[in-house]
């Protein structure tokens, strides 16, 4: 697929590309328009359901990193410092 933006092809997508995801993130107008190069497929999603895919990506990172800097010798000890200061 290419990736026309004000009349100019600027990008080509391959198998297993996505697009769109500002407008499902930030209800934002199409900054492109897509056109086939060759016959091709498309699954499509709804807004809710990618918006909650994605807070459920960033939680689970968000708790992969907390338990690393937790694990971190260094961290733990800048944290006692904090903990004692009122």
């Amino acid at each position: 697929m290419e990736i026309i933006i004000n009349g100019e092809s600027k990008k080509y997508l391959s198998r297993g590309d996505g697009f769109g995801e500002l407008a499902l993130l930030y209800s934002a107008p199409r900054s492109a328009s897509i056109r086939t190069t060759e016959k091709s497929s498309f699954w499509g999603i709804d807004r809710a359901t990618f918006r909650n895919v994605v807070e459920d990506l960033i939680t689970k990172e968000y708790s992969e990193n907390r338990k690393f800097i937790e694990a971190v010798t260094f961290f733990s000890k800048s944290r006692e410092k904090f903990d004692h200061v009122s």
